[in-house]
């Protein structure tokens, strides 16, 4: 096991984890935090445990209840918070936010290109 000190990476893998579990809770999709954790450690946060990942998580509650940001049920806050945290929380939140934003986009986009084609398409000249 790693010492205790938490790397940037770790913290931002943590981040990340903690606002993915926030999306799949308020899709209305059923959160398996075990499962999320199992998949995190297998990848980026290898290296801690998942106890070590759960506290990190309560800590990633601490500051989303400082930022007024939404928390994930379940993991009350915690004391310790590093500071780091609060920025890279924020970042992540951020980050999701794009990235849903840029798949409703592309999501949107054939419907968009349709309508773009049918106004044209009033506007040629009949056939009559």
């Amino acid at each position: 096991m790693p010492s205790t000190r938490w790397t940037p990476e770790e913290e931002r893998a943590v981040c990340t984890l903690y606002v993915s579990m926030i999306h799949v809770s308020e899709s209305g999709e059923r959160l398996n935090k075990a499962a999320m954790i199992r998949t995190a450690r297998a990848g980026r946060l290898m290296e801690r445990s998942r106890g070590s990942i759960e506290y990190k998580l309560m800590n990633c509650t601490t500051w989303a209840l400082k930022l007024g940001l939404p928390v994930v049920v379940g993991y009350a806050p915690y004391g310790n918070a590093a500071g780091s945290l609060g920025a890279l929380l924020s970042q992540a939140f951020k980050d999701q936010g794009q990235m849903m934003e840029a798949i409703e986009e592309a999501a949107t986009a054939p419907l968009k290109a349709l309508n773009n084609l049918t106004e044209y398409a009033e506007h040629l000249p009949s056939k009559s």
